[in-house]
């Protein structure tokens, strides 16, 4: 049970865990009792799944940059030789 769990929340699936949880609430009418409109949770859930893939996008590109730095510091030594 704990190992599903630990899987569950692992990065990748964080998001799918937030949507899935503000679904069930929605469903259940938490939102609109605190006085949340339904236009509100969508455009939030919206902000979320934009949020997750910019830093998605980020993270790629850091790891382009390092593996570009990698390559520099190969090609460097032996340009130099």
């Amino acid at each position: 049970m704990i190992a599903f769990f630990q899987k569950m929340f692992k990065r990748e699936n964080l998001l799918v865990v937030v949507l899935v949880v503000a679904a069930i609430l929605g469903i259940v009418g938490v939102p609109q009792s605190i006085g949340i409109t339904t236009d509100q949770i969508i455009l939030a859930l919206l902000g979320v799944l934009a949020l997750d893939t910019l830093l998605e996008r980020i993270g790629y590109l850091e790891r382009i940059e390092n593996h570009i730095a990698k390559l520099e510091n190969k090609i460097n030594p032996q340009i130099s030789a």
